[in-house]
């Protein structure tokens, strides 16, 4: 897997400016032509999600992008899913306030549960609130335990403090955790300043964040005290939120880089299958 320097260091150096509405399928029309059938099939690269143990793909699906406001019909929300799944990708997240993504997944992993690691998170600061978040989790996901569950946008260290006191979201995350019903926390967030902190109190098993060629403060801020304490690393928002030209290049980039997975928003099944060609 080769890595373009220059690309990345062209889209760093135009930064914010540089947007693109990038076309998806015209990229995986252009690598079809240039390649024969066999560099489009599966070939996942698996890399440990750190002290979890699990052995996840480098490339994950994130959940937002097969929400009924974007697939009225299941069906086509579904086929994403399941190509996704039939091209190796064995790690998907999603989140309790991704509308009906929960149940959308549920509902596809209902008969594949056991070809993929289950991701989801809770906006809840309170161990009630969580709780009552995390019973309808697996109610919507249609499992008995979800792998991974996440406190969702933590931004302040104020939240944070209030998450670990008494009453607070980590409560009633270890008390489901104790239960059987989760295996590991984790968190998403998208202020750097607070990360370095957060992960330093080693309450959490893996830790969401967006990552890019031209975002990378967050990875500079934390690389050293996930590595010391092996906590896995979960990238969103991999192109920028669409201001990456290549798919390949941004991916390639990333993946160069130590990190555990990947996770393209994916709406298509052609994103999908383009993500997928690492």
């Amino acid at each position: 897997m080769l890595f373009n320097a220059e690309d990345a260091e062209s889209a760093e150096e135009k930064g914010k400016n540089f947007s693109i509405n990038f076309n998806y399928i015209e990229e995986l029309q252009k690598r079809i032509e240039m390649n024969n059938d066999s560099e489009l099939k599966p070939k996942m690269q698996v890399r440990q999600l750190g002290r979890t143990g699990l052995m996840v793909s480098c490339i994950g699906l994130g959940g937002m992008g097969v929400i009924s406001q974007t697939h009225p019909d299941r069906e086509s929300a579904g086929k994403i899913i399941h190509t996704a799944l039939d091209r190796e990708v064995n790690f998907i997240d999603t989140a309790r306030g991704y509308f009906d993504s929960e149940e959308v997944i549920g509902e596809v992993l209902r008969d594949r549960r056991d070809e993929t690691y289950i991701a989801t998170k809770t906006y809840q600061r309170s161990a009630k609130r969580a709780g009552k978040e995390i019973e309808k989790s697996l109610e919507k996901l249609q499992v008995k335990k979800i792998d991974l569950y996440q406190i969702h946008h933590l931004q302040y260290l104020k939240e944070f403090e209030k998450i670990k006191s008494p009453g607070g979201a980590l409560e009633a995350l270890r008390y489901y955790q104790k239960q059987g019903c989760i295996d590991f926390i984790g968190v998403s967030s998208h202020n750097p300043k607070i990360l370095p902190e957060v992960l330093e109190s080693d309450i959490f098993d893996t830790v969401q964040f967006p990552f890019s060629a031209i975002e990378r403060e967050h990875y500079d801020n934390i690389k050293d005290v996930v590595k010391r304490r092996n906590i896995g690393t979960i990238i969103m928002k991999p192109l920028a939120g669409g201001n990456l030209k290549s798919v390949k290049a941004s991916l390639d980039f990333l993946l160069s880089h130590d990190v555990s997975t990947v996770i393209p928003g994916c709406s298509t099944v052609e994103q999908v299958m383009l993500d997928t060609v690492v």
